[in-house]
C-alpha cells in the first residue's frame, strides 16, 4: 500500500481519523496539571519583567550603522537567556542548548530568505509563513532530523500567505479564485501556464521550490501532494458559501482533508521514512490544528457566514462539547504515536493544550463562565493577563518601518 496515494489517504487514513474523532469523549478530560495562583503570578511577573527588558533593548536600537552589530549580539544574548530560563513552556527541559541554537539559526535563514524573496509581505503574513516552518521544525525534532534549512519546506510555507490567503479572501470573486486555482493546477501538472501577473509569477516560484522533493520510501513527488492540497482548498470554499448549508459530517470531512493534508506535507519534507503510524499522526495533527484555528475564529467565521464545526451550533453546550473532544482527540493521538523523540512529543502535546486554552480565551463569549473558570485553572497565566498593555512589542507595535529595521539588523 502506497501511504501517500490519494485513494489511500481518502479511503483508509481519513476514515480511521473520523472514527477516532467520533470516539473522543465529550466531557472535560483530566489530562492537564493545574497552575496555582502563586505560580501564575510568578509567570506574569517574569513576562512583564522580560518584556520590559526587551522594550528597553528595542529602545536602544542605534540610529546609525555604527553599533548595530553589538546591539544585535546583545539582543540574541537576551533571546538565548529567555530560551534557557523561561518558566512557562520550559523548552530548555526538552531540547539541549545545541538544538536550541540550531533552531534559532534555521529560523534566521528562513526569515532572511523571506525578506529577500517577498519584501512586500506584511508582518502578519511573514508570521503566518514562519509559523508553518516552526511546525516543520517541531517534526524534525520528533524524528531526530538534523538536516539544514529546507528550501522545499520554505517554499511550501510561503504558499500559505500567497495561496491560502488568496483563496480565503472574501473580497476576491469566485471567478478570480477559479482562475488562480486553475493556474496553480496547470503548473503542478507541468502544463507551463502563462502567469497573468507578478502575483502569479511569485506563486509559481514558491510552487517550484515546494515541488523539489520526493518522499524517502516512495516515488511520490511533492507536486502530487500539492495537487491534493489544492483540491482540499477548493473543497473548503464550500464553507464560505451559504448557498448550501453543510451538515456536521460534511464540515468534519472538509476539516479532516484540508487540515490533515496541510500538515502531512510538512512531515513529507522531514528526511525520515513516512510510516503508517506517521500518516495517522500527522493527518490527525493537521486536523487538530485546523480545529484549533477555527476555535479562535468563531466570531469572525460566524460573522462572515463561514461553515466550520464551531459555527454549526453557537450554544455554549455545543462549543464546550467540541473543545472537550478536541482535548481527548489530541491526547489519544500523541499517546499512541511511537515517536523517536518521545520527550519532545510531550512538549508538543503540552503546547497543544495551551493552544486550545488560548482559543477558548479568545472566543470566551461563546462559552459559559463556569467552563471558562474551570479551564483557566490550567493556563500558566490568568486569562485576563493578555488584555494587559505589558507586552513585548508595545512601543514599536504599529511602527512597521522601525520594526522592519530591527528585523533587518537581526538577520544580518
Amino acid at each position: 500500500m502506497d501511504n501517500l496515494h490519494q485513494n489511500t489517504i481518502k479511503n483508509y487514513f481519513l476514515p480511521l481519523l473520523r472514527e477516532q474523532w467520533r470516539k473522543a469523549e465529550e466531557t472535560l478530560p483530566v489530562c492537564m496539571v493545574k497552575v496555582s495562583p502563586e505560580e501564575k503570578e510568578r509567570n506574569e511577573a517574569y513576562i512583564k519583567d522580560m518584556s520590559a527588558v526587551f522594550r528597553q533593548q528595542f529602545g536602544r536600537y542605534p540610529r546609525l550603522p555604527i553599533g548595530k552589530n553589538k546591539w544585535s549580539k546583545d539582543t540574541y544574548r537576551l533571546i538565548y537567556q529567555v530560551l534557557n530560563e523561561e518558566p512557562i513552556l520550559h523548552i530548555q527541559h526538552y531540547l539541549p542548548q545545541e538544538r536550541l541554537e540550531c533552531l534559532v539559526t534555521e529560523m534566521k535563514s528562513f526569515m532572511k530568505k523571506v525578506r529577500m524573496d517577498a519584501p512586500e509581505l506584511s508582518q502578519e503574513d511573514m508570521g503566518q509563513a514562519a509559523r508553518n516552518y516552526v511546525v516543520y521544525l517541531m517534526f524534525k525534532e520528533i524524528h531526530h532530523d538534523t538536516a539544514d534549512f529546507s528550501e522545499a519546506c520554505y517554499g511550501y510555507s510561503m504558499l500559505y500567505p500567497f495561496t491560502d490567503n488568496y483563496i480565503d479572501n472574501i473580497s476576491c470573486s469566485k471567478e478570480e479564485k477559479c482562475r488562480y486555482n486553475s493556474f496553480i493546477r496547470d503548473y503542478l501538472k507541468g502544463n507551463a501556464p502563462v502567469p497573468a501577473s507578478a502575483y502569479d509569477e511569485k506563486t509559481m516560484y514558491f510552487l517550484s521550490l515546494a515541488g523539489k522533493s520526493k518522499s524517502v520510501e516512495s516515488s511520490c513527488p511533492a507536486s502530487e501532494l500539492l495537487l491534493m492540497m489544492l483540491e482540499a482548498q477548493e473543497e473548503s470554499l464550500q464553507q464560505q458559501s451559504m448557498d448550501t448549508i453543510l451538515d456536521y459530517e460534511r464540515r468534519l470531512g472538509i476539516s479532516l482533508f484540508k487540515g490533515g493534508l496541510s500538515v502531512l506535507i510538512d512531515r513529507f519534507y522531514v528526511k525520515k521514512e513516512l510510516t503508517k503510524e506517521d500518516m495517522i499522526f500527522y493527518l490527525g495533527f493537521g486536523f487538530f490544528l485546523q480545529l484549533a484555528d477555527d476555535l479562535q475564529d468563531i466570531k469572525e467565521d460566524s460573522n462572515n457566514g463561514h461553515q466550520t464545526l464551531f459555527t454549526l451550533n453557537l450554544s455554549a453546550k455545543a462549543e464546550e462539547t467540541l473543545v472537550n473532544k478536541l482535548f481527548f482527540f489530541i491526547t489519544a493521538l500523541c499517546s499512541a504515536f511511537p515517536a523517536g523523540n518521545k520527550v519532545f512529543l510531550d512538549f508538543v502535546l503540552t503546547n497543544c493544550y495551551q493552544l486550545i486554552l488560548m482559543g477558548v480565551q479568545k472566543s470566551r463569549e461563546y462559552f459559559s463562565e463556569a467552563y471558562i473558570t474551570q479551564l483557566a485553572e490550567y493556563y500558566p497565566v490568568s486569562f485576563t493577563y493578555f488584555a494587559s498593555p505589558d507586552n513585548l512589542f508595545s512601543g514599536i507595535k504599529g511602527d512597521e518601518k522601525r520594526l522592519d529595521k530591527i528585523i533587518e539588523t537581526l538577520l544580518l
